[in-house]
């Protein structure tokens, strides 16, 4: 490591920013490590091979340690250098339940690292906001030719519920039960490309059921496969969701803000 506890840096920071960090290294390997107030890693970013690691992310409130870290012996060298900036306004598109509406992802939207926090995830990305009165059962859609479709589910909390990733052009659903609430859903393309799509909402009430340990039960599955499923299910309200996958789609924990990669 880096000398006296891999040489951490204080980074205050006081209302939502987007921070830039870049490390580079003279010899050997290096990383860039940034720690939340409660001890967990936020970001890493391990050096190349020319001995550059950068990290681009939005960072709520709070203070974080940004820490150097090396097994190269000696120590390198190194610099870094950091900056934060105002996020830019990502417009928000009301999302009522009934037919599907078109939109279409450009380059003039907001990346998904600015919208959805510790995310480096830099594809171009649109969010969609939709309000629950009541416990629901929702079944989210999404359809497009042209880019292989993303959905990441966020309640009011900017808490990741689910995620799911068409691995081509063709439909994609999220369905599940959800209590009353407003949420949001980041629609994005896993290989990073632009194009047009379609989004839907239907929902309708759900009973209560006996009490779960967590109020959120989403199931994903595509409309093109009824066999394949994926149950996404919270441990607890603060706790990351445990995934169990089967294709077509794909999607990973702990960190269900992140859109997974399409391969």
């Amino acid at each position: 490591m880096f000398a006296s506890a891999a040489r951490p840096f204080h980074v205050s920071v006081p209302d939502r920013k987007v921070g830039k960090f870049d490390l580079n290294v003279t010899q050997g390997r290096g990383a860039l490590n940034l720690v939340a107030e409660n001890g967990s890693t936020a970001a890493l970013r391990n050096t190349d091979a020319d001995g550059n690691a950068g990290l681009e992310l939005t960072l709520p409130p709070g203070e974080y340690t940004l820490a150097a870290t090396s097994p190269t012996a000696p120590p390198p060298a190194f610099a870094l250098r950091g900056s934060l900036r105002t996020p830019p306004e990502c417009r928000v598109e009301e999302l009522a339940a009934g037919d599907p509406v078109a939109g279409v992802i450009e380059s003039t939207d907001c990346r998904y690292f600015e919208i959805a926090p510790f995310s480096t995830a830099n594809t171009f990305a649109r969010q969609h906001r939709f309000t629950l009165g009541e416990r629901s059962r929702i079944s989210l859609t999404m359809d497009s030719t042209e880019i292989e479709p993303v959905m990441v589910l966020f309640d009011a909390n900017e808490r990741g519920l689910a995620v799911g990733v068409a691995p081509a052009p063709g439909p994609l659903r999220l369905t599940g039960i959800l209590p009353a609430g407003v949420y949001r859903v980041v629609v994005t393309a896993a290989r990073g490309g632009l194009g047009a799509y379609t989004i839907g909402l239907q929902s309708e009430a759900a009973p209560e059921a006996a009490p779960a340990a967590s109020p959120v039960s989403i199931f994903a599955s595509s409309p093109a496969d009824t066999v394949a499923a994926q149950k996404f299910t919270a441990a607890s309200p603060d706790s990351p969701l445990r995934v169990t996958a089967a294709r077509p789609i794909k999607a990973k924990s702990p960190r269900p803000t992140d859109p997974p990669t399409a391969r």
